[in-house]
């Protein structure tokens, strides 16, 4: 397995010539994919005084991977809730945000032609955005009209939410790839 020298991801050997992720040549003679991600990369002398240090660590599952992506938005989801003091704007950023999760999540266990019309047909097919979402995202507009303890209220379920979401997405996807 070669890593792209720019952001570490795993990458192909002669199979693409631009990394999926950030777009860095990886066919390049000026920048070749390398054995080791960036960061695990160490110098003989730091490998000698920090034991384990320059061995590579496994590889992490698609499941792991996607389970960082939804920790992530559930953060932001929350942030954004929580910042969103004009009506209406809640739900709208946390649909776009959503969407893109469920983007980001389908492109870990599809690839990169997993598109942005494929990830809202996901969340259809999930059947989350029924009567939950729809219920949660009532709530969190209403309680934008309680200054402070109510945005903070707003933050934790959005939170909640994009978690519960981001969850069902990757058993979904886990349960399209055992078929």
């Amino acid at each position: 397995m070669a890593y792209c020298t720019k952001c570490g991801n795993p990458i192909a050997e002669g199979v693409h010539a631009f990394c999926g992720s950030c777009g860095n040549p990886t066919l390049d003679s000026s920048s070749p994919a390398q054995d080791l991600p960036p960061h695990q990369q160490t110098t003989s002398q730091q490998a000698a005084s920090q034991p384990g240090i320059g061995t590579p660590e496994p590889a992490l599952s698609k499941k792991a991977r996607a389970k960082k992506w939804v920790n992530g938005y559930s953060v932001t989801g929350a942030a954004v809730a929580a910042a969103a003091i004009i009506p209406g704007a809640t739900s709208l950023a946390l649909l776009t945000l959503e969407t893109t999760m469920v983007l980001h999540i389908g492109r870990i266990y599809r690839g990169e032609q997993f598109s942005k019309e494929d990830a809202i047909a996901v969340v259809g097919a999930a059947g989350f955005m029924g009567t939950v979402g729809l219920g949660a995202k009532v709530a969190m507009e209403g309680l934008t009209f309680f200054p402070v303890i109510g945005w903070a209220i707003k933050g934790g379920i959005a939170g909640s939410v994009i978690k519960t979401l981001g969850e069902l997405i990757i058993k979904y996807f886990e349960s399209i790839e055992r078929s």
